[in-house]
């Protein structure tokens, strides 16, 4: 596995609103952006790193020398990046956002189109010991996106995941979508499903 494939496996299982055990659960989604391997971003300049508009409406993400950008609606969106960035957050080209009214977290890298080593299901974290195995793994197409889901467990907690790759234009962008445990699973897979099919992607004229 090259050392992006390494870079990029992320764990992020989201976060739960419920206040008794909000702080707890923010905790394991911290503990969770587990990264094997990492990228060094001492080479990259302005033009190789991510850029970020944020407007009335949406926001447009991309990377000066992509030929791509992508458009997410913004409703109550946020950027999310770790105070303390280490590993894959350092990459220069990784974003991260969260909506917490909807209970989302969505975070992702722009990469040449060359690293990509196609679809497939990522390896588990672990958490405290805990191998947080994927289960009902589900590999599909959402508009432009090859998409992988899946849920994990932790304690009582069951939440839905996905990964979204994008390939196109000499660009590979991966997203990581992770929503709050508070609601059913089938709720919680058609939520990730929505925010994936109201990204826009376009190509820069």
């Amino acid at each position: 596995m090259s050392a992006l494939g390494q870079m990029k496996r992320t764990r992020i299982l989201g976060f739960i609103s419920l206040p008794m055990l909000r702080m707890r659960w923010i905790s394991l989604a911290t503990m969770l952006v587990t990264v094997i391997g990492s990228a060094s971003a001492s080479a990259s300049g302005p033009e190789d790193s991510i850029a970020i508009a944020e407007h009335e409406q949406f926001i447009d993400i991309t990377v000066p020398l992509s030929k791509l950008t992508i458009r997410l609606p913004k409703g109550d969106s946020k950027q999310d990046l770790p105070p303390a960035r280490s590993g894959a957050t350092e990459n220069p080209r990784y974003f991260a956002f969260a909506d917490e009214a909807r209970g989302v977290k969505l975070s992702g890298w722009f990469e040449p189109a060359s690293r990509f080593e196609g679809v497939k299901d990522s390896p588990p974290a672990v958490v405290n010991g805990q191998t947080l195995t994927h289960q009902n793994v589900v590999f599909k197409k959402l508009g432009s996106c090859d998409v992988v889901s899946y849920e994990v467990s932790l304690g009582a907690f069951r939440n839905a995941q996905l990964n979204a790759h994008l390939v196109q234009a000499g660009t590979w962008v991966e997203l990581h979508l992770s929503t709050s445990p508070k609601a059913s699973l089938a709720e919680q897979h058609a939520l990730l499903d929505q925010v994936v099919q109201a990204i826009q992607i376009s190509e820069k004229r």
